[in-house]
């Protein structure tokens, strides 16, 4: 409970809202690909829906917080709020955690996308590419969020100071 801490978190939050948005809807479109949501009946999707396959890898890395998107810059300010305080067990949670998704996110890439069809998938690339456009922007939007963090964190600095001084808080809504 630091400002570090308390910044990456903010960061994270909103990194998170929107890449776990993009990441339903593109699994969502496998689903409508495949017509199954099974990942075992899926496979080969990137030989047919390139775009797909590339916006659900760059979620996924984004997801994990591999830098420079919008995953990192969270993640980095909670650990160092964590080593600020000595709480290196939950350095160690995050960092396994985020090892454990990032495993998570390349298995459904590597069996969705990659090796033979596993069907004839029927949808063509213009329907397919009307149902990426929200996806797309939303990935569009965090990886942004993520290149921008230095512009976005006065904002989020002034969150993190009304949380920290209730004060504030109370002064401009409770008028007290």
């Amino acid at each position: 409970m630091n400002e570090q801490a308390l910044s990456g978190s903010i960061l994270y939050i909103i990194h998170d809202m929107l890449i776990k948005a993009a990441l339903f809807l593109l699994v969502g479109i496998m689903v409508k690909i495949s017509g199954s949501d099974d990942l075992r009946d899926m496979g080969g999707l990137i030989k047919q829906y390139p775009a797909v396959a590339w916006t659900f890898f760059i979620a996924a890395i984004s997801l994990a917080g591999i830098p420079p998107f919008s995953g990192f810059a969270g993640k980095l300010l909670i650990l160092q709020g964590a080593a600020e305080k000595g709480a290196y067990l939950g350095m160690a949670v995050v960092l396994i955690s985020s090892l454990m998704v990032l495993y998570s996110v390349m298995k459904i890439f590597m069996n969705g996308f990659w090796g033979t069809p596993k069907a004839d998938y029927a949808l063509t690339n213009e329907k397919v590419n009307k149902m990426l456009v929200p996806a797309v922007l939303l990935v569009i939007i965090s990886v942004l969020f993520g290149l921008g963090t230095e512009s976005v964190y006065p904002f989020i600095t002034q969150a993190v100071d009304a949380l920290m001084n209730p004060e504030i808080y109370n002064k401009a809504v409770l008028k007290e």
